[in-house]
């Protein structure tokens, strides 16, 4: 049986790519993790979006692109990639749909999901969650699609529209 006895892993040009502490818990210290939103004020949704994500909590690597008409991830490296999605919108009149899409490189066959579908009950706020993983290669993107039939409003802020996604592996 063999042991590697190590607390730290470099690049040979000295970047710090993983340590490890005494108790065992392993830091990546450049891992790809985003966390964005909705900045103030709310923005009108139409009936097809790609969600206007224009503000950062966390940007680790910059890979999340903040734009108002083309916000989207781009991952760095081929891996496993973990998104957690809030999406809330108000104004739908009761009886019409949302839909929470993700399209992964401009969509198509095989490149369109459909995460979540609410028929809303009433005009007020109404929010759609999702969870997922996808694999990708490098310099695949990831988009965030609002689809509904009828246009509405983005609740704005941190703690409304938010999407975080992180490199697993």
């Amino acid at each position: 049986m063999s042991l590697l006895k190590v607390q730290q892993l470099q690049h040979t040009n000295g970047t710090s790519a993983m340590t490890i502490d005494t108790a065992g818990r392993i830091n990546r210290p450049n891992n790809c993790f985003f966390h964005v939103y909705i900045d103030p004020p709310n923005p009108s949704a139409g009936t097809f979006d790609r969600v206007p994500f224009t503000a950062a909590l966390h940007n680790v690597g910059n890979h999340f692109t903040l734009s108002s008409s083309n916000p989207r991830f781009t991952a760095p490296i081929a891996g496993v990639y973990q998104f957690n999605w809030l999406l809330n919108l108000y104004g739908v009149s009761a009886g019409n749909w949302v839909r929470q899409r993700v399209y992964v490189n401009g969509g198509g066959t095989n490149q369109d999901f459909i995460l979540a579908y609410l028929d809303y009950p009433t005009t007020d706020d109404q929010s759609l969650q999702s969870s997922f993983a996808l694999k990708l290669d490098a310099n695949d993107y990831v988009e965030f699609i609002n689809n509904s039939q009828v246009s509405a409003t983005y609740s704005a802020g941190s703690t409304w529209n938010q999407c975080t996604g992180y490199s697993v592996g």
